[in-house]
């Protein structure tokens, strides 16, 4: 073959492979279906599981270590004896628990009001979640929240707020949970959703969807960008109070 035509094949086949990469890029969308439906707003955060009993074993004078009974993860009975100290009685834990911090050593001097022992319920937990001020003002005792913890994305368990308190600067929502896994410990941490309210017919638009207010759309085929204003969102879908998109179009994202 002449070389000359032999470099214009050559050019007409990787222009060919060009485009059709080109062409599959621009067509590598996934497509969401914009429809009506219920809309549930919440306020997030992250939360942090906590046990409702936690003892922490101190003295009110300087003293000596003069046995120690237990070791850090030992799960005891109420009544079990702790510590011995040469200058004070014998201390007991005042509650089932399992010993999840032990700060001295036999024979040790130890000091006035220093934690030398934490017993800690794992079994009594809650979560406890920072919110900001303007959530903190929407929230009410006794809405649900849903909970992932890290970890397990994708699985949910239901919450209720039961209560709702400042904390010097801060405002605190505690998240009662009735069925918590053996394996959620104090100290884990939670993404959480406080559900303040719901709408029933909206049309739902997925976020995800939108940059600057503008959206890729697909309706009866054919594809065109939209302006887009959206009011309150659950995280994944939001409200759309203004543009040019219908239930049954679909969104593109890339």
């Amino acid at each position: 073959m002449n070389k000359k035509y032999l470099l214009i094949a050559l050019t007409v086949v990787i222009l060919f492979v060009a485009g059709a990469g080109i062409f599959k890029k621009r067509n590598n969308f996934e497509k969401i279906e914009i429809r009506s439906g219920q809309l549930y707003e919440a306020i997030y955060g992250i939360g942090k599981v906590k046990s409702r009993k936690q003892y922490e074993l101190k003295l009110g004078i300087t003293s000596s270590v003069s046995k120690i009974y237990v070791k850090e993860g030992d799960v005891i009975k109420k009544g079990t004896p702790l510590m011995d100290f040469k200058d004070a009685a014998t201390f007991f834990a005042p509650f089932d628990g399992t010993v999840t911090y032990i700060a001295a050593d036999q024979g040790e001097i130890v000091f006035p009001q220093t934690t030398l022992l934490t017993l800690t319920n794992l079994e009594e937990r809650y979560i406890e979640v920072l919110l900001e001020q303007e959530g903190a003002m929407r929230a009410k005792k006794g809405m649900g929240a849903k909970i992932v913890f890290d970890g397990q994305k994708g699985e949910s368990i239901g919450g209720q707020l039961e209560s709702l308190y400042p904390r010097g600067d801060e405002f605190v929502a505690s998240i009662r949970i009735d069925n918590f896994s053996p394996g959620v410990l104090p100290g884990m941490s939670a993404d959480v959703a406080i559900e303040v309210g719901h709408r029933d017919g909206v049309l739902l638009f997925p976020v995800k969807a939108v940059a600057g207010g503008i959206a890729l759309v697909e309706h009866a085929g054919e594809r065109h960008k939209v302006k887009l204003k959206l009011g309150a969102s659950d995280g994944t879908f939001a409200e759309v109070l203004e543009g040019d998109v219908h239930a049954g179009d679909f969104a593109l994202v890339k």
